[in-house]
């Protein structure tokens, strides 16, 4: 702890009132002041002066270096440190170079010099007549800088054990430290840190004056630049603080251990994150979702969602929901269900306005699949940058806002408007050198790379330069003023959190500038055209015309790119891109934007896959809305893809909506959960196994209650009872039954048990996670077995396929249907959802069945 709460001022203040009335003996009062805050260097220094008194040197001696670690900007620690060295035999040596640090400190105080008597010191008689004319403060700093003169005749091991104590002060003195400077106190590592936490520790507390601001900034930029993850907790107090560019030192300093030392910094979180303060959990959530190596289980945020009880309700509310949104924004549909967890965890801390937001946003962001937040990237700032000055935090923090709703997620894909990736970033001057060599970055390739040449661009993006010019463009027409209203024209009610690749990608292609009356990129072409090389016109003119359309997949080619189908023209186009061909499989269905780029045919990066079963329902509504529109697919496409966009979420959420799950009774299903806390366990077991209802399972673990009597074939299983450690679980699908399973339990156990709680998860939340993925089931069959047997099940059903008379085709059977046109057209569609279901099982490295034996079986081609 760095700044002190008033409760503990306040309690110091009547401990040194009780010392000073003689209430106290002294070594208790000191020693209780340090139990208050074990960095009270007036309570260290004490309690040395009285082990000294007292003879134990060794005591004594320990006691002020302690109290000069805590407050290394201080002099009182170094001056009493000094005087009992003095006394000791052959410690002369270093308590002179102490008491020349001691000195030292004292004329950067300002308050103490006020108060220290003007006339001159009592002098040797032999000294100069100059210097007995000088004050007591000029003198004083005449025999510091003599003594510093004279560090090269002081032994060695005494400049050794000084040298972090004089970087450190050297570093206060100087509002600009040179790379000397900075490089010899992070060569220092982890023997600097306490000093550096010290001078922290002595800004929070008042010891330094205001005009030492920029000190302290290079210190927090200092440790950042050290690595020190146990410095974390300290830039923490920091980084919440209102004063902008210490905050923004610290940040930095945390992202840049972050970074490095991705491992000690997550230890260091998981230990600390349960005792936060709200605001102080708000900036490593931020953290934890742009620096995903910190949390690569999620266990970091579920630690901050932990005890929130001690967090205040004013930095409550607006944390929880945060916390929630970064969670799953790092961890995708894995976060969804912990986010629910810590929800239920947490209720009864939440008000029900900050329950019901984050129910709702639970709700948004668990309906579909998220683009992965922006791997980590190091700071554009050096430690040497913020030494020197060189950093406006106020202006950086006003760029990420600027930017904030672009930054927040990002895709792996380049697309048009992102800015050029720049090279490799270079190594810090104190990281290995990126050739390879082992040496430092400064003693290898650092000089060499600053008389380099300038980047060329990387193979693959030729267009980089185009890219960066049509982004700059992009942020002069789209002022930050009018952000608000933009988003909404394209996201309308629906939540733009993980969506804002999609917005840019719109305001670049589509967005009509409105005092311009044309889009971003027709602007850039009237601005920039005549500067522009001939292909380089051919693509920001093929970008300009292009528009986000729907298009089924016709084949992949994983590794080069895919065939695409335009459903509404029929055109029929190859993708090269990577990424989709291995994300893709036959049949799918998605909305995106085909340009001419670098590869020749390509997509932007924004892919909005269409669920098979909503692949045809989509197509007709989208045919229906642009008849109405009176205006050609280009035409429509690229005045509505807002509309299309919301409209295709319309249509799977209905879908979604419609469906209703029930159990045998007709009840709507309810997984319900009754939580029991377990008071006699052995009463409780003998009552479980007395009743014929309730099936025994793993002995006296697990209980199933069924329905009806034993012996009964229509017996049903009503509930589940477990025992796990000193609790029990009832667990049902239906409220009803877990009324009934409450009253069952109530007249079995009685008060050999005691009810906690009761837990629900409906089917919005059960559908929600059908939506995201398939549940991985634990089986004790062997996986070749397993395979085989699916397998075997797939091939008989489809050996008998086409002669099974189907709904879908009004109750004719497959063979029968292709006799038809309007038949044949219908079981076409049957087999490409059946192929495309079955592709994905493939992909996914599960047993499938080739369709393509369907296609020969009913005399179809194989594109059909």
């Amino acid at each position: 702890m760095l700044f002190l709460s008033e409760a503990i001022y306040e309690a110091r203040r009547q401990l040194l009132e009780e010392l000073d009335g003689g209430k106290v003996i002294e070594e208790k009062g000191f020693e209780k002041m340090l139990d208050l805050y074990p960095y009270d260097d007036v309570a260290l220094r004490e309690l040395a002066r009285l082990r000294s008194e007292a003879g134990d040197q060794e005591k004594a001696e320990e006691l002020y270096w302690r109290a000069i670690e805590a407050q290394p900007t201080r002099w009182h620690g170094y001056m009493d440190l000094a005087r009992l060295l003095n006394q000791q035999t052959g410690q002369q040596q270093l308590s002179l170079a102490l008491a020349e640090l001691g000195v030292s400190k004292l004329l950067l105080d300002s308050e103490a010099l006020e108060e220290m008597d003007p006339a001159p010191l009592p002098g040797d008689e032999d000294e100069p007549e100059f210097v007995k004319n000088l004050s007591g403060p000029e003198q004083m700093r005449l025999a510091a800088e003599s003594a510093r003169h004279d560090r090269d005749r002081e032994p060695v091991e005494v400049t050794s054990r000084l040298r972090p104590h004089r970087l450190v002060h050297d570093l206060l003195e100087t509002e600009d430290p040179d790379e000397e400077l900075i490089d010899a106190l992070v060569e220092e590592g982890e023997a600097a840190v306490p000093l550096l936490a010290g001078v922290l520790r002595g800004w929070a507390q008042d010891y330094l004056a205001e005009d030492y601001a920029p000190a302290v900034e290079n210190t927090l930029a200092i440790l950042g630049e050290i690595g020190a993850a146990n410095a974390i907790p300290d830039l923490l107090e920091f980084i919440v603080r209102d004063d902008i560019d210490l905050a923004g030192a610290a940040g930095w300093a945390f992202d840049r251990i972050a970074l490095r030392n991705p491992e000690e910094t997550a230890s260091v979180i998981s230990q600390i994150a349960s005792a936060l303060e709200g605001p102080e959990r708000i900036a490593i959530a931020e953290r934890l979702l742009r620096f995903r190596k910190l949390d690569s289980t999620g266990k970091l945020f579920v630690s901050l969602g932990e005890n929130l009880g001690r967090v205040s309700k004013e930095d409550r509310e607006p944390f929880f929901p945060l916390l929630l949104t970064s969670l799953i924004a790092s961890r995708g549909p894995a976060g969804v269900d912990t986010a629910r967890m810590l929800l239920r965890r947490n209720m009864s801390l939440l008000s029900r306005k900050t329950r019901r937001e984050c129910e709702e946003l639970l709700e948004v962001l668990g309906s579909g699949p998220l683009p992965p937040p922006p791997p980590d990237q190091p700071s554009r700032w050096t430690v040497y940058d913020i030494c020197a000055g060189d950093v406006s935090w106020e202006e950086e923090e006003e760029r990420l806002e600027a930017e904030d709703f672009e930054d927040e997620f990002d895709d792996e894909e380049p697309d048009l408007f992102s800015v050029a990736p720049p090279r490799k970033p270079s190594p810090g001057r104190n990281d290995l050198c990126w050739c390879g060599s082992g040496k430092k970055y400064k003693k290898c390739h650092l000089e060499a790379d600053r008389k380099g040449d300038a980047a060329t661009p990387a193979p693959g993006h030729e267009f980089d330069t185009v890219r960066n010019q049509i982004g700059r463009l992009l942020e002069e027409l789209l002022p930050s003023s009018k952000n608000r209203a933009i988003v909404q024209e394209f996201f309308g009610d629906q939540a733009s959190s993980g969506d804002e690749l999609a917005f840019i990608d719109w305001a670049v292609h589509d967005w009509v500038v409105p005092r311009l009356g044309r889009t971003v990129l027709e602007e850039f072409l009237v601005r920039m055209g005549s500067t522009l090389t001939l292909k380089e016109r051919e693509f920001v003119e093929s970008s300009a015309r292009s528009f986000v359309a729907l298009y089924e997949v016709q084949n992949t080619d994983p590794g080069r790119g895919a065939s695409l189908s335009n459903l509404m023209t029929n055109e029929v186009v190859f993708i090269h891109d990577t990424s989709l061909s291995n994300r893709l499989v036959r049949w799918d269905g998605i909305l995106t934007r085909v340009i001419q780029a670098e590869r020749g045919t390509e997509v932007t990066g924004v892919a909005l896959s269409v669920p098979r079963v909503q692949l045809d329902p989509f197509r007709k509504w989208l045919e229906a809305e642009r008849r109405r529109s009176g205006i050609s697919w280009p035409e429509y496409f690229k005045a509505n893809w807002p509309v299309v966009r919301r409209g295709l979420w319309d249509i799977v959420e209905d879908w979604r909506e419609s469906i209703r799950l029930t159990n045998s009774d007709g009840d709507d299903f309810l997984w319900s959960k009754a939580v029991y806390r377990i008071v006699q366990r052995p009463a409780l077991l003998s009552a479980l196994k007395e009743r014929a209802e309730l099936n025994e399972d793993e002995e006296g673990k697990h209980y199933l209650w069924l329905s009806g009597s034993p012996g009964d074939p229509d017996r049903i299983v009503e509930g589940h009872i477990r025992l796990e450690g000193e609790q029990l679980f009832f667990e049902c699908n239906s409220k009803a039954r877990l009324e009934s399973g409450r009253e069952l339990l109530a007249g079995v156990a009685g008060s050999a048990i005691k009810h906690v709680r009761d837990e629900f998860t409906s089917q919005q939340e059960l559908k929600r996670r059908a939506a995201q993925q398939p549940r991985a089931q634990k089986s004790e069959i062997p996986t070749e077995v397993q395979s085989g047997m699916i397998t075997e099940i797939l091939e008989m059903h489809y050996s008998k396929w086409p002669d099974m008379a189907l709904p879908a085709l009004r109750g004719k059977t497959p063979r029968e249907a292709v006799q038809t046109e309007p038949g044949k057209r219908k079981v076409i569609a049957l087999l490409r959802d059946i192929e495309n279901g079955e592709e994905h099982k493939r992909r996914n490295g599960e047993p499938s069945y080739d369709v393509g034996r369907l296609r020969r079986e009913l005399g179809l081609t194989e594109n059909s």
